[in-house]
Formats: structure tokens, sequence, C-alpha cells
């Protein structure tokens, strides 16, 4: 589905105000992308890979705000698994094996400081902002996200906000369409749903195939001020 279809058909439910460039299409139009994050940060369904470089002499490095979460940290070559850890263990760690996520997009890695690295990451993109009702989640610049959630994740939590914002009665002003989004806890619902597909798609007896890199050699931190 296209941003314009996914926002008519919110709109059509909801029985909002159609006004090309009106207050509840534009509402609409900044709901679909705000859903779009939620779905990509809580099930982290489109990964993707980075080779990067970091220099040495240093311990703190800055994450591209593209880099929406860090799944998995290596050092190359041998891809030799990093540890994650809490700050004050990683800069007691003189074997460069650990690593941790200092505040919000701060990189602090063990040891190893004499000679540079280089490093490779499974990691969640940011997804681009739509600004066109022809583009569309499916497409990986904007999330990558199957057509099948999108009537279903998608929908679901336009409508729960949404219907908040139109205090819709009869939907508990969208608790009806949150419990089908995200169920009770927070962990149901169509993320659950989507988590289930993810782990159908594993190869038999738990064991995923194998991946190919999707970028190399990308500047994806740059060296903190610390």
């Amino acid at each position: 589905m296209t941003r314009g279809q996914i926002t008519k058909r919110v709109m059509q439910i909801l029985g909002l105000d159609d006004t090309v460039g009106g207050e509840e299409a534009t509402l609409l139009q900044d709901l679909l992308n705000e859903a779009i994050l939620d779905i990509s940060r809580r099930t982290k369904l489109n990964m993707r890979c980075v080779v990067m470089h970091v220099p040495a002499g240093n311990s703190y490095f800055d994450m591209d705000v593209q880099i929406l979460t860090m799944m998995d940290l290596r050092l190359m070559p041998g891809e030799v698994a990093l540890t994650q850890r809490h700050a004050d263990e990683v800069l007691a760690d003189t074997t460069g094996l650990s690593y941790s996520i200092v505040g919000y997009n701060s990189l602090l890695l063990a040891g190893g400081t004499e000679s540079d690295r280089t490093l490779k990451a499974w990691y969640v993109p940011r997804p681009m902002k739509m600004t066109d009702d022809m583009q569309t989640p499916a497409d990986s610049l904007y999330g990558g996200i199957p057509e099948e959630f999108h009537y279903t994740a998608i929908l679901n939590y336009m409508l729960w906000n949404g219907a908040d914002y139109g205090d819709d009665i009869t939907s508990q002003s969208g608790e009806r369409y949150r419990l089908l989004y995200e169920g009770e806890d927070g962990r149901g619902g169509n993320l659950r749903d989507i988590h289930k597909m993810i782990n159908r798609r594993a190869t038999p007896g738990g064991r995923r195939g194998s991946l190919t890199d999707s970028y190399v050699s990308h500047d994806y931190i740059t060296v903190g001020g610390q």
C-alpha cells in the first residue's frame, strides 16, 4: 500500500477530514511515519550490515543518526563477537572484546587503541520519512515493511493514535486499536505477529541462513569528543 492508500483508509474508518493539506490529513501522514519508526525499532524487521573502520588512539565514537539500533558488533578479521557490557567494565577491559552504548549515540570500545580496527555490525537503519502519496513503507528506504503488515500493524497504530485525537468513543479513544497493535503488555498483537514471521524465516533446526553484507566501508561512526 502507498502512503495515499493507507491514510485514505484511516480517514474513512475514523471519519476524518480528507482535505488535501488539511490539519487531519497532515496528522495522518505524520502518524504513518511514526508507525514505521516504532515498528522498525520494536521488531527489528529491516536490518542491514555495515563494516566500520575506527582509528587508533580513541575509545569513544559517535554513531551516525541513521543507525536506529545496533544489534551485533564483531571485530574483523575473523568476526570475533564483542560483548556488550557496562561502560565501567569496558573501560577496565584490555582485551578489546567488549563495548558499551553510552547515552543515545556514543559507542565505547574496550582496549586496542594502539592500532586501527575494523568492525562489522548488524543494525536497524532509521527509515526515511515519506513525503509523497506514491511512496510506500515496503520500500527499504521507508522501513522495508512487507505489505501484509500495512493493513494490520501500520493501520492499527494510526487508528490507535488517530482515534485518540478524534476522541472516538466506539474504540474507547483508540484503546481497541492499541490492543490489536501491541497487546496488553506491549509485546503482543501485530508486533508479536511480525516477530513470529521473522522467526519462521529461520532455517530448519533454528539455524539462520548465511547473510550477505549490505554495506561495506561506510563511515557510520566518527571520533567522539570525550
